[in-house]
């Protein structure tokens, strides 16, 4: 899939979609990718392409969800280097229940279906607001 398709489909779609989200208090998600963060020699037109929309969710406010590794035609042509583990149910319950309203500190920010997200929020949450957490910026160690 060619990167400029990756980025800017969901970019226009979301550009015609933003003022019902608004009027309705919807919220949208838009399907990254842990690649995003990985450096792999050969998919750095994937991993472009999906940090891209990670950075697009910071700004227009929507989660950024990796789906997994869910069978696909894509990871089966490309040969992936990880196998494909999990059922299409996990990323569907998981963008049932962000778009409930029930994780909204987690808008703007990369999520991962692979998660316990119980678990985040109890242990992690109040770490993950208050540092700005899981969205890409350059950090200094101090």
């Amino acid at each position: 899939m060619p990167a400029v398709t990756t980025t800017l489909a969901p970019t226009i779609i979301h550009s015609y979609a933003i003022p019902e989200l608004v009027k309705s208090k919807g919220r949208v998600i838009i399907v990254s990718s842990v690649g995003a963060q990985l450096r792999l020699p050969t998919a750095s037109d994937y991993a472009v392409s999906k940090f891209a929309l990670g950075r697009l969710a910071e700004f227009i406010a929507v989660f950024a969800v990796h789906p997994g590794f869910v069978e696909s035609e894509m990871n089966v042509e490309s040969q992936a280097p990880f196998p494909a583990v999990d059922p299409a149910s996990l990323p569907a319950a998981v963008f049932l229940y962000l778009t409930a309203g029930k994780a909204d500190y987690l808008n703007s920010r990369f999520v991962s279906v692979n998660w316990d997200l119980a678990e985040i929020e109890r242990d992690w949450k109040d770490k993950i607001v208050a540092q700005n957490g899981l969205v890409n910026k350059l950090c200094i160690p101090v």
